[in-house]
């Protein structure tokens, strides 16, 4: 190839690597545009959906699925929750050995960093989370265990409204559990302060209580994410907007060792069964205009919210026509 067309070739190559970073800049700029249109619509649109056994005429709703949504929020946490209970039988195998003493322990984790006045970038969070697998990391070396000896799970939060300043904290943490050896305190702030490469920090180690003779996993998991789902309902809209955009892009769950991508851990990826009337049991069928309209409006039209059906069981009475 000449010397003319390999510079030809070159430039080409650039101006597609920036069109391409500035088309991926746009995509992340327009996400949360699009989590801000799916939260103006949770819960408030809704598509038609008919029993075709019964004949019922009801709808399902729409839900965003953000993190810090009052109505998603709780659906979150109870989606986390649920696919990392299984984790315990990981916990009771590590711990627990026919003929062996315990050669691990449950404990709770909690690292702090300086508080920077301010909220977080998705950067800084992200960076924060490296620190904590680094300091992870290089504790378990010094312990002398391997991944397969070890987890680790924690999860990101910001502190909550601090009554004396008259305002919402800004101080980036995490809550976690460990299962391994015993974790001296000591030597975790150590490595932890020196990957800082600071002074002001914190971290917590707390032991697991037992219960009927096995640690009380559940409680512990519950320590690490009932921060996801803790403060929804109590927080002004304006909180709830700092913390997504904080935390877009970001994991807010994180594993290591035993724990990390655990079979245990995944969710049933069987496809889901269809629909079925609450009332009946027949399958729940879209009907032909099934495009998504203001509850309001079905409501106008007698139609029964299928959701709320499940939850309560009370079945409406019969509009007369």
């Amino acid at each position: 190839m000449k010397p003319q067309h390999l510079r030809e070739v070159r430039l080409l190559r650039k101006e597609n690597f920036q069109l391409w970073l500035a088309q991926k800049a746009n995509r992340r700029a327009r996400a949360i545009d699009r989590k801000a249109n799916r939260l103006l619509n949770c819960s408030v649109t809704a598509r038609p959906m008919d029993c075709s056994a019964c004949g019922r005429k009801g709808f399902t709703r729409f839900y965003c699925g953000n993190r810090y949504c009052r109505y998603c929020g709780g659906q979150v946490f109870r989606r986390l929750f649920a696919k990392y209970v299984g984790l315990q039988v990981i916990v009771e195998r590590l711990m627990f050995r026919n003929g062996f003493r315990h050669t691990a322990v449950l404990a709770t984790l909690t690292f702090t960093t300086a508080n920077l006045q301010r909220m977080a970038t998705a950067e800084e969070i992200r960076k924060f989370n490296q620190d904590v697998r680094m300091t992870v990391r290089l504790v378990a070396r010094r312990l002398g265990v391997n991944s397969a000896q070890f987890g680790a799970l924690w999860c990101d939060e910001f502190g909550g409204w601090d009554p004396k300043l008259q305002q919402y904290n800004t101080n980036l943490h995490c809550h976690g559990i460990w299962l391994g050896p015993y974790l001296p305190l000591k030597l975790l702030s150590a490595v932890w302060r020196r990957v800082r490469g600071n002074a002001d920090y914190r971290v917590l180690v707390e032991s697991v209580p037992f219960v009927d003779g096995k640690p009380d996993f559940a409680r512990a998991l519950g320590h690490a994410l009932k921060y996801t789902s803790k403060h929804v309902s109590k927080y002004s809209p304006e909180r709830l907007a700092e913390l997504e955009i904080a935390f877009d892009g970001v994991r807010r769950v994180h594993s290591m060792g035993v724990f990390y991508n655990a079979p245990d851990s995944k969710a049933d990826r069987t496809p889901s069964a269809t629909p079925l009337c609450p009332i009946c049991g027949g399958q729940l069928v879209y009907p032909r205009n099934c495009a998504f309209q203001f509850v309001r409006d079905l409501e106008k039209e007698g139609r029964v919210d299928w959701d709320c059906l499940r939850k309560t069981g009370v079945v409406p009475e019969e509009v007369p026509s």
